[in-house]
């Protein structure tokens, strides 16, 4: 099976389906700053901005459809990691593969999560140093979080979601935040809203491929170097 190929394809769609989902968000956000039709705003005497309610709506339906697709990309990661695992033993036969440990002899790097796991896994049987990819693992794990955090919330009074404390213990400095918010005293008062924006979702649909191909080609050319 063409691992890489199913991997590449599962992302694919989910960026196509994000894309044309966030598409009418981004765009009534658009007209409403912009003032253009249908969100043309009359006289009034009002101090509120108009449409802002309209405006909050369609901000908070891209976050929502954010942290969604990044729960969908994560689990494309996860299956391929999982399958890549197994393709690996499969195309040589289990000739070149019997030393090999697999998952149960890396549960303690798998309790702190299946990246880690994985990335320790692949490093320690295979000598593949994932800092070689130059894919942002950091962005990935951030990702994972997200995903984590919309699967779980914490609130039933809001839609939005939060770093806890906790992931900001992981992640120092986040990505998927407000660029207004910066990353200075992110644990004063209350701690930053979850922002996964259209161009920060490019981000980790590019860095998922990189790291597909790079974890892809490099799995093959381990089998060619055992064999030689």
């Amino acid at each position: 099976m063409d691992t890489q190929y199913f991997a590449l394809s599962r992302v694919d769609f989910i960026l196509g389906f994000y894309e044309k989902a966030v598409f009418p968000f981004v765009e009534a956000k658009r007209l409403i700053e912009e003032q253009k039709p249908p969100y043309e705003p009359e006289y009034s005497e009002s101090d509120e901005p108009p449409f802002l309610s309209e405006w909050l709506d369609a901000d908070q339906a891209i976050d929502i459809l954010g942290i969604q697709c990044a729960s969908l990309l994560c689990s494309a990661l996860k299956l391929f990691l999982e399958e890549s695992l197994e393709g690996v033993f499969r195309r040589n036969a289990h000739k070149i593969t019997k030393a090999i440990k697999t998952k149960g002899a890396y549960n303690s790097a798998f309790k702190k999560g299946w990246l880690n796991g994985y990335r320790e896994l692949f490093e320690k049987e295979f000598n593949l140093d994932w800092q070689d990819s130059r894919v942002n693992l950091i962005l990935l794990e951030e990702l994972i979080l997200i995903r984590n955090r919309g699967q779980h919330p914490e609130h039933i009074t809001m839609m939005s979601n939060s770093f806890s404390e906790s992931d900001l213990k992981k992640i120092s400095s986040p990505f998927f935040i407000d660029d207004a918010h910066g990353n200075k005293d992110l644990n004063d008062f209350l701690p930053p809203t979850i922002k996964p924006k259209p161009e920060k979702m490019k981000s980790a649909f590019e860095e998922s491929t990189k790291l597909i191909n790079w974890l892809e080609q490099s799995l093959k050319k381990w089998g060619r170097d055992q064999i030689a």
